[in-house]
């Protein structure tokens, strides 16, 4: 989960100051007191939460995902996500690798080839 947070921020996704722990307790199922600020595109947002129920990384139902998702995370102005976020086109090829890169990260089925 720490390699996942520190690509992201990395790629400047999430907001560097976003603390590891607030980012890790999101996927833990903890409790947020604060918004993560997505500052990526729409349709990466969109994307890797696609893909992370594709894969079995999020286990929830599928329309408890989008609002979880809306309620987690804001724009880059701090402006929530609207309802529309689900249906974003897939991004860019280049994006749509780094997306996957970083679900086999979390797949502990995922050996990388080794």
């Amino acid at each position: 989960m720490m390699a996942f947070y520190k690509g992201l921020t990395g790629v400047k996704w999430i907001d560097g100051k976003t603390p590891m722990k607030q980012f890790i307790d999101l996927f833990q199922g903890e409790r947020l007191y604060h918004r993560i600020r997505w500052t990526g595109s729409k349709s990466a947002l969109a994307y890797l939460f696609k893909q992370l129920e594709r894969n079995g990384l999020v286990t929830m139902p599928h329309a408890r995902i989008w609002t979880t998702v809306r309620s987690h995370f804001v724009q880059p102005d701090g402006q929530p996500f609207d309802d529309n976020l689900k249906d974003q086109q897939v991004p860019g090829e280049k994006t749509a690798r780094i997306i996957q890169a970083f679900i086999r990260l979390l797949d502990p089925a995922d050996s990388f080839g080794e």
